[in-house]
């Protein structure tokens, strides 16, 4: 396989999957929400990101995640196969809720970082791990809106407590980084976004296979419902 395209919802662990099979099979990986994100969540021109999506999956070899139900007629003829993440919709919000925790804003967070912006953006998208693929990380599918005020996980300037220093002196507040997005969108939750996960199974999977019915009738898919399936999965690849 030299083009692999993996789809699911939200929390399914899309993007974590898709970042080890690159890893195990030495393949270029694609981060779809790098490739359609601009800053503070803006949406593309729709026709420019088609071209781009079509030059993406002109390439001779790639892993692809994300959903992007409208551009499945351009990547799917394209693919070796597809790997659908569908754990289910109570795992995939709880991967959700941690993933927002785990990037959520903090003090002087170590490593590459992003401002969190005065107000919220116009979408977002998710990844998160599946099975026993670490660390954690999937996709998002379709634009969702969000918006989140700063929650837990943003201290007070007097209370820091054992090694957590205060806000006055660890400097601005930044929320930790996704690789899987780009740089100006910060992670988000709002009710369009755990609306989605929840109805993923009955209105965006049926989506996904009648556009393989459509575009690609005899491409393989791989189905990932449980842990043990991501592990015999990768199992297979070695």
């Amino acid at each position: 396989m030299r083009r692999i395209l993996v789809v699911g919802s939200s929390g399914a662990g899309k993007s974590t999957l898709a970042g080890e099979l690159a890893r195990r099979l030495d393949l270029p990986l694609i981060h779809l929400d790098r490739h359609y994100w601009r800053p503070g969540w803006t949406a593309p021109d729709p026709v420019e990101f088609r071209a781009e999506v079509a030059a993406l999956a002109a390439r001779p070899a790639w892993v692809m995640d994300g959903n992007y139900a409208g551009t499945l007629d351009l990547r799917l003829p394209r693919a070796d196969a597809l790997v659908l993440c569908d754990p289910s919709r109570v795992r995939c919000l709880t991967r959700v809720l941690r993933r927002r925790w785990l990037h959520r804003a903090m003090p002087g967070a170590a490593g590459p970082d992003r401002p969190i912006p005065d107000a919220a953006g116009s979408g977002r998208t998710m990844p998160n791990a599946t099975g026993p693929v670490r660390p954690t990380s999937v996709a998002a599918g379709p634009v969702r809106p969000t918006s989140d005020a700063a929650g837990p996980g943003r201290p007070s300037s007097d209370a820091a407590g054992p090694g957590r220093p205060s806000s006055d002196v660890a400097g601005p507040v930044r929320a930790t980084a996704r690789p899987d997005l780009p740089d100006g969108c910060p992670e988000r939750i709002d009710l369009d976004l755990l609306r989605y996960v929840w109805r993923y199974p009955r209105h965006s999977r049926p989506r996904v296979l009648a556009a393989v019915a459509a575009y690609a009738p005899t491409i393989p898919v791989h189905r990932l419902r449980r842990p043990r399936d991501v592990a015999r999965f990768l199992d297979h690849l070695t």
